[in-house]
C-alpha cells in the first residue's frame, strides 16, 4: 500500500513571515511558490526511505550471489576444458 505525506503550508502566513524578516514582498512570493511546489510534488516518508533501504539489500544480496553463481559457472566451465 502506498501511503504519501501530505504537507498543509500556508503560503500567506510563509509570505507574511519573509516580509518581516526584510524580504521584499516579490522575493517572498517567489520564495513561498517555490517551496509550496516542493512541498506538493513529494516529500519522501520516513517509511519510504525504509522500504528503500530493505529493497536495496535485497537487490545487493541477490547481486552477491549472481556473482558466486559466475564465478562457479566459470569454474566448472574452465574444468570441463581440462577433461
Amino acid at each position: 500500500m502506498e501511503t504519501s505525506a501530505v504537507a498543509i503550508f500556508d503560503t500567506h502566513a510563509y509570505v507574511q513571515r519573509l516580509r518581516k524578516g526584510g524580504v521584499v514582498a516579490k522575493q517572498a512570493g517567489a520564495h513561498s511558490e517555490g517551496l509550496h511546489e516542493v512541498l506538493k510534488n513529494g516529500v519522501a516518508t520516513s517509511t519510504q526511505f525504509q522500504a528503500l533501504d530493505t529493497r536495496l539489500a535485497a537487490l545487493q544480496r541477490e547481486i552477491q550471489l549472481n556473482r558466486w553463481l559466475l564465478v562457479f559457472v566459470i569454474a566448472w566451465m574452465t574444468l570441463l576444458d581440462f577433461l
